[in-house]
């Protein structure tokens, strides 16, 4: 290999533990900040993922500007001995058998890091490539509505401050309001959902997506998919990132209640929906959907329930 390509290999065995030590400050965070604002967990997410992915390329940087010296310019040295300074070495100061096997497989595994870690980044890549595509095909299947519902985001956007326009369609694929893009953000309701609702819970719902809105969720989302597909083979990594979606998504609780100032009734629409979609996706599901809404209300914050 070249120097490039031990470099990439020396960085991706450091990121190994370097990672993990992330994974457990970041553990010891969010214990610390368990009574705290969600918003606070969410920024320690954000620290810890951020510092995860700048490592590897940090030490990548290092080791690349280190160099691998390779001997040439230095010859080596030869040192004659007398016969008589010459000392027999014991069989006892030899390395352990068990040892050398240990390092020698490492040895052995280190030609192949770069190339699985490649592959996997390919494999992975295929998930962002799905994602775009399904983002395209929500976009081009659902129809815009003009009527009292993009009226309703308009006035909710200056509550909340999101000064972008936002357009409303309504889509047959999705089972829950949904928000699309960072250029031109798109919310897309289900038709369920637009009309299974009252105009006090539809109001709550349309405050939450906004909120994704001005705080630029789906950015940080799509930079949080390259974080995996850079650093599938880590689990602190994954484990970060879905830590994150979960304060995100009540770090916009807290937005839509402090917008529509009903905590019941947002609740309320929130029950409504995963009824909805129980109702969807059939009989088994409504039964697995109903029973997880008490956990999912107790994950709520407490200081809005």
């Amino acid at each position: 290999m070249n120097v490039t390509a031990d470099t990439l290999t020396a960085a991706l065995v450091h990121s190994i533990w370097q990672d993990a030590i992330v994974g457990l400050l970041l553990c010891t965070a969010l214990i610390f900040l368990r009574r705290g604002a969600a918003n606070a967990r969410y920024l320690a997410c954000c620290a810890a993922l951020a510092l995860m992915t700048a490592l590897p390329i940090v030490t990548t940087i290092v080791l690349s500007e280190r160099g691998f010296p390779d001997g040439s310019s230095m010859p080596p040295t030869v040192v004659v001995a007398p016969l008589s300074s010459v000392e027999t070495v014991p069989p006892d100061s030899a390395p352990p058998s068990s040892a050398v096997r240990r390092v020698d497989w490492i040895t052995s595994l280190t030609p192949w890091m770069l190339p699985v870690w490649l592959v996997g980044v390919g494999v992975c890549s295929l998930r962002l490539l799905l994602a775009s595509m399904h983002t395209v095909a929500l976009t081009r299947r659902s129809d815009p509505e003009d009527g009292p519902i993009t009226a309703t985001v308009s006035l909710l956007a200056a509550r909340i401050g999101v000064h972008r326009a936002v357009s409303v369609r309504i889509s047959m694929m999705t089972d829950s309001p949904a928000t699309l893009g960072f250029l031109r953000p798109v919310i897309l309701l289900p038709p369920a959902v637009a009309l299974g609702v009252t105009p006090q819970q539809l109001e709550a719902l349309l405050a939450h997506e906004l909120a994704h809105i001005r705080r630029h969720d789906y950015l940080v989302n799509v930079l949080q998919m390259l974080a995996e597909t850079l650093f599938f083979y880590h689990p602190a990594v994954w484990w970060a990132s879905r830590r994150m979606r979960i304060e995100r998504e009540l770090c916009c609780d807290d937005i839509a209640v402090n917008a529509c100032g009903d905590a019941v009734g947002y609740a309320q629409a929130l029950t409504k929906v995963a009824r909805l979609m129980a109702t969807r996706h059939g009989g088994w599901r409504q039964r697995r959907t109903a029973s997880s809404e008490d956990s999912a209300a107790a994950r709520r914050p407490r200081h809005w329930q």
